[in-house]
């Protein structure tokens, strides 16, 4: 089990065209997962041969830090727990990518929202969140969004 009290993070929208260099120069990770649980967010995913149970919940309508808490499960419980999705399954390809002091979390939809790119960057703290100055091909920032949540797509027809 693995547990961290908080996730501090900012989103945006990226415009595929506008990424300056090859992601064939990235490993990736692929990404299966659905939710079971709307209010509190409670999602599973399965990356490579990992498999894990997220429970998140904003604080005081916050985006940028929530709370989270993780639980690694074996593959028969993602399997059994993928029987009360409530959702479709998202599948995506995560890039890292490095950049100055941080990573950026790139994630590539695939499937039905085919097209979709977003770019993720966690901090150490809000004030640290707040400073951070993105690349100029980063899009519009949809952090306190609720349109562009995982969980909102999980449910895009």
């Amino acid at each position: 089990m693995s547990f961290k009290n908080f996730e501090i993070e900012r989103k945006w929208i990226i415009d595929k065209n506008k990424i300056p260099f090859s992601l064939k120069n990235f490993n990736f990770k692929k990404i299966n997962q659905c939710y079971i649980s709307k209010n509190p967010t409670i999602r599973i995913r399965h990356i490579d041969n990992n498999y894990i149970l997220t429970f998140k919940k904003d604080i005081n309508n916050n985006k940028i830090k929530r709370y989270e808490y993780e639980i690694n499960l074996t593959k028969k419980e993602y399997y059994n727990l993928t029987k009360l999705s409530i959702s479709n399954v998202i599948s995506k390809k995560r890039y890292i990518i490095p950049y100055k002091n941080n990573h950026i979390l790139l994630d590539v939809f695939l499937g039905n929202l085919n097209g979709i790119i977003f770019a993720e960057v966690e901090f150490n703290s809000i004030k640290v969140a707040k400073k951070f100055i993105p690349p100029k091909w980063f899009g519009k920032d949809v952090t306190n969004s609720n349109k562009y949540t995982n969980l909102k797509l999980a449910f895009k027809k």
